[in-house]
């Protein structure tokens, strides 16, 4: 074996003559981390016995503590190779050399220098089970541990293959893994090889299994992660298959999987098991929702749809008070499907209050204290400020500042808000960390104060009162449960819905944000919030980004001159009535086409289309299928392609109707009585346009037929809506937010002076 020389210089201190006292004296070095003297201790060390090991592996350790560590590899491969038929002993010996080192740099909490010392030994003996494990336990402290790293090390083959893996050290470990709520792909099967374990006990799986079903719902939902939280949630359902909460989470993560198949038979499941028939709706709706997501399964849906109301109706009519807060907003919440179904508020909005209403009282019954407590906060707040406060304290709750429709639509105020006269709060629901979505950053750039607020209602409720917010928005609605949640417990004095999906019923908020035509004169009838309708437009934007078109007509085989319908919503919105009349207009327009686009089954809404096209005499052939493109730029430099844009009723496109109306393409839309099919007839009328708007499924096919005949018609709309970016408030952010503005300040004045002692 031959000695090692390195440049090292040698220390001021003179070096003992004995090997074992240069041992020795090296090691104290190590210790004290004076590590080039430990260095040259070490080599002289070497060249006093050159055939001893154990210099050469803590030598190793030394370079490497001192950030040399392609000549600690070098060192220890040069001695290896001599090892011939020793090599196991002499691998031996260096691990425990390196793990001996690591949980010494692990006491002295050098916990960086200890990773990199059991990496080392990772390399060396990747079967080393007991070592992966504190390396992963470092790794995870040091938050080194990449989303790769689990699946690279082999970790669950490893704590399925070796018994003799510490298996209470492992359980902390794991345990830690599912609390960080880790999104690695191989985080389900390791899971799954610990619970298999045959030395696992009963209790030990009971305990590790909470942290299991949190953590599955925790990464599909909070960090949006479907896939990976479906993994851990079907290992959750091997354990425990009648676990309802996670058994209704599967639906979701299916549905965003967009395996609606594998959705529904959950959802049926979910009906099967669940506890009481409040949990019954629920899983009701989440059957409902998965079929109606498949956009063509509708005659099942409208069934589904009836056993919804009856069920939720006989709830409504028990009046339920022993619910827990999660039954109380799953009752509230299920309701939101109500819209895509009929446009008859005046039968549905009763319901959504009364199940708001059920569910803010089983809310109060279980904060009490904590709702006194916000009430005298507010009511110190008032006594302490003026009606005209320096700056009111405007908080913004949503799941949806994000690449979301509300994320997009959202951004005008956070722009030109006065911040002379506003104080911006943003809490970030199911959020923790930043996400690396860039609209969610483009938020955090622009306000004055960000709260990654998690999934705890409680707990985001407590900070916007500790924060002192005067006036709340909630961007969300009935789509978000925890949203519900915060609101209904009532930590701002003032509290607003705006944007997201219609009014929650919920007696804690105040106002809701609309206009004078996106709801009718009478709709104050069935709405619980006060309607407070801005002077010109709910929503205003300044333009959308947007990209090259990827999409052409020659790709498609489409004739240049072909007039080119286009159909793009989720399937929910779609209907069999809607389909037939688009494909109507299709029918008395020669040779045009329909290009139809959403989230939802493309063979299931194909199949739909093309049987209602062959019974409608229409030619497949002129039915065109689009998948979806990665980002939102390139799908509205598509809609181009478009010569005419037909909308969904009873439920009409938002987002999609402004982008159709800034591309300038002529749209078609249903007109009702419900808020959600009411936004374009009202988005039309703020452009100046009335081409366009039916009041009945005659004046839809009308418009629409009209339109790929006139084309001085299509061409006068476009140039109307050219024009409207110049003069119409639905393009004026800068105008909407001013309005916003007054109406906060007018929203303060009431509250003010309405709480006069």
């Amino acid at each position: 074996m031959s000695s090692f020389n390195s440049p090292t210089q040698a220390p001021i201190l003179p070096l003992p003559s004995g090997f074992a006292d240069l041992m020795e004296w090296a090691r104290d070095a190590l210790q004290n981390e004076a590590l080039d003297q430990a260095i040259v201790a070490y080599e002289a060390a070497i060249e006093r016995d050159p055939e001893a090991r154990a210099a050469y592996w803590e030598l190793g350790v030394a370079l490497i503590l001192a950030e040399r560590e392609e000549e600690a590899q070098a060192l220890w491969f040069s001695v290896l190779l001599a090892a011939g038929e020793e090599e196991t002993a002499w691998t031996g010996e260096l691990l425990t050399t390196l793990t001996r080192e690591a949980d010494r740099c692990r006491q002295g909490d050098r916990l960086n220098l200890a990773w990199v010392l059991r990496r080392h030994a990772y390399e060396i003996a990747p079967e080393f089970a007991a070592n992966t494990i504190e390396l992963i336990d470092l790794a995870l402290a040091t938050d080194q541990l990449n989303p790769e790293d689990l699946t690279e090390w082999n970790v669950a083959t490893t704590i399925a293959a070796n018994p003799e893996v510490n298996r209470d050290r492992w359980l902390t470990v794991c345990v830690r893994l599912l609390e960080l709520c880790r999104t690695d792909v191989a985080l389900p099967a390791i899971v799954r090889a610990t619970f298999r374990r045959a030395d696992m006990t009963d209790p030990e799986r009971q305990q590790l299994y909470p942290q299991l079903a949190h953590a599955a719902l925790s990464v599909g939902v909070k960090q949006q992660c479907s896939a990976q939280g479906l993994a851990l949630a079907q290992v959750a359902l091997e354990l425990v298959p009648e676990d309802f909460q996670v058994l209704c989470h599967t639906v979701m993560f299916y549905r965003q999987q967009r395996d609606f198949t594998q959705a529904i038979a959950q959802a049926e499941r979910c009906e099967q098991m669940a506890p009481t028939p409040a949990d019954r709706v629920f899983a009701t709706t989440l059957r409902l929702l998965s079929l109606l997501s498949t956009g063509g399964h509708w005659s099942e849906a409208q069934r589904v749809a009836d056993l919804y109301r009856d069920r939720l109706t006989a709830v409504i009519a028990d009046n339920p008070q022993h619910l827990n807060e999660t039954q109380a907003l799953r009752l509230l919440t299920s309701t939101f499907c109500l819209g895509y179904l009929r446009d008859r508020p005046d039968l549905d909005r009763p319901l959504v209050n009364q199940a708001a209403a059920i569910a803010h009282a089983t809310i109060a019954q279980h904060h009490r204290d904590r709702l006194e407590r916000y009430r005298q906060a507010h009511h110190a707040r008032r006594a302490n400020t003026t009606d005209h406060p320096a700056k009111i304290r405007l908080g913004y709750l949503s799941d949806s500042l994000r690449s979301h429709s509300v994320g997009w639509l959202a951004r005008w105020p956070f722009l030109y808000h006065d911040r002379d006269r506003f104080e911006i709060f943003v809490y970030l629901i199911n959020s923790e960390v930043l996400s690396g979505d860039p609209v969610q950053q483009w938020y955090i750039d622009r306000a004055d104060h960000v709260r990654f607020s998690g999934i705890d209602s409680a707990q985001i409720a407590d900070q916007i009162v500790e924060d002192a917010i005067d006036i709340l928005l909630d961007l969300d609605s009935l789509t978000v449960d925890i949203g519900c949640n915060v609101m209904a417990l009532k930590p701002a004095p003032i509290q607003c819905s705006w944007l997201g999906f219609d009014a929650s019923g919920l007696p804690t908020i105040d106002y809701y944000l609309a206009d004078h035509l996106t709801l009718p004169d009478a709709a104050q009838d069935y709405y619980t919030e006060t309607i407070w309708r801005l002077p010109h437009s709910y929503i205003a934007i300044d333009g959308f980004e947007q990209a090259v078109p990827t999409l052409h007509r020659r790709d498609l085989g489409i004739d240049p001159e072909a007039i080119v319908y286009f159909s793009n919503q989720t399937g929910p919105k779609r209907n069999p009535d809607l389909m037939r009349l688009q494909l109507e207009i299709v029918r008395q327009v020669p040779g045009s086409q329909l290009l139809i686009k959403g989230i939802a089954d493309g063979s299931a809404v194909r199949s739909a289309f093309e049987a209602i096209a062959d019974a409608s005499g229409v030619d497949r052939d002129r039915l065109h299928f689009l998948g979806q493109v990665k980002h939102e730029a390139e799908h509205r430099a598509n809609l181009t392609i478009a010569d005419v844009v037909l909308d969904t009723y009873p439920y009409n496109g938002a987002t999609t109707t402004l982008e159709t109306l800034w591309a300038g393409i002529p749209l078609v839309t249903r007109a009702g009585q419900q808020f959600s099919g009411r936004n374009s007839f009202a988005m039309l009328q703020q452009v100046g346009v009335a081409a366009g708007i039916a009041w009945s499924d005659r004046e839809y096919v009308e418009w629409g037929v009209r339109f790929g005949q006139d084309l001085a018609l299509r061409q006068q709309v476009a140039w109307q809506l050219r024009r409207s970016r110049q003069t119409s408030p639905l393009w004026d952010g800068r105008g909407l937010t001013r309005d916003l503005e007054a109406a906060f300040e007018a929203m303060w004045l009431r509250y003010f002076n309405s709480h006069q002692d």
